[in-house]
């Protein structure tokens, strides 16, 4: 016997169906305009990727507006509801990062292209996909449910590839009206289509830039070298200071603060079909350099971390100088 919640789920699915290759098309959008954050060549794709979400969301009954800060903007949207009802509030963020080294791509990473049923183009993950995604499943969520008694705040910023530096003074300006009972972030990965998680809780990151200077002027090798630190050797050395032979963080003091895994949670981390053999062969690693007493799955899920992003100096043109 089928029962009028039976008819409804059929209903809503045929819907997500027919407005699938919609979603797709809106979605392929996006991925084609170059909002890569850390560029100022990309200053003008960035606002028009801030105005195509808020654009998005006035499409959707929602009122939006693309607010200007220090840095590049942040889509705000609200959809209002009765006094009392719930709050949920979604993050998310519509900058990328920047496609290089481009001949490592096999279709142009700035026009979405299909390929074995997957969706191709940066951002397309990370993170206007989910972005997308939630926008088409809460429009015909809505399209059913119009009286749904649910305040709604989306909230997308277009720096978080580059640290979010004017986020905060964004916050500080608008956290009245960001309060809510649930937020909501898709920016994190799957084991695999078959098997998701619920992500609650994510490392934080605190970047700085180091310079490291040395003699006045340039000097030659062959007339100077050996009476004192070049200052590419001297960053290298700081560099190699940080972590100990056991790959654990040498800083003093840096893990006062780090509460352990449980058992519980090492056990959960066990069950997943990622094993430490495929995660190799996924990066195309012999070896690892985790910390003393966690394995590499552990250490990128319950272990902070220092990183270099990256390190310049010296001769940057074609052959060599001394």
């Amino acid at each position: 016997m089928t029962t009028n919640h039976d008819q409804r789920i059929d209903s809503v699915l045929t819907t997500a169906r027919s407005g699938f290759d919609q979603s797709v098309r809106r979605l392929e959008e996006i991925l084609r305009i170059p909002s890569v954050s850390t560029d100022p060549t990309h200053d003008p794709d960035m606002i028009r990727g801030a105005d195509w979400f808020t654009n998005a969301f006035l499409e959707m009954g929602f009122e939006a507006e693309t607010v200007v800060t220090s840095g590049h903007p942040v889509v705000l949207a609200t959809r209002p509801a009765p006094a009392g009802a719930p709050t949920i509030l979604y993050y998310g963020h519509y900058d990328v990062q920047p496609p290089d080294p481009l001949d490592l791509w096999t279709s142009k990473p700035f026009e979405a292209e299909v390929r074995d049923g997957r969706l191709f183009g940066r951002g397309a993950a990370d993170n206007k996909g989910p972005q997308i995604v939630h926008m088409a499943a809460l429009h015909r969520v809505l399209k059913e449910f119009p009286d749904l008694p649910l305040h709604i705040t989306y909230l997308i910023e277009g720096e978080e590839e580059i640290g979010s530096p004017s986020f905060r003074g964004f916050l500080e300006q608008r956290k009245e009206s960001l309060c809510g009972d649930l937020l909501l972030v898709s920016d994190t990965g799957s084991p695999g289509p078959d098997q998701l998680v619920v992500t609650t809780g994510l490392r934080g990151l605190a970047a700085m830039e180091v310079k490291v200077f040395g003699p006045r002027q340039d000097l030659h090798s062959g007339v100077h070298g050996g009476a004192l630190l070049n200052p590419l050797q001297a960053i290298m050395k700081i560099c190699g200071s940080l972590h100990d032979d056991l790959g654990n963080v040498a800083v003093p003091g840096f893990y006062d603060d780090v509460i352990p895994p449980e058992q519980w949670e090492r056990s959960e981390l066990e069950r997943l079909p990622l094993t430490e053999a495929k995660y190799a062969e996924f990066l195309g690693v012999s070896e690892f350099f985790s910390p003393t007493g966690y394995s590499p799955l552990e250490a990128i899920r319950f272990c902070p971390t220092v990183e270099f992003n990256g390190v310049g100096g010296g001769y940057q043109g074609e052959g060599s100088k001394t």
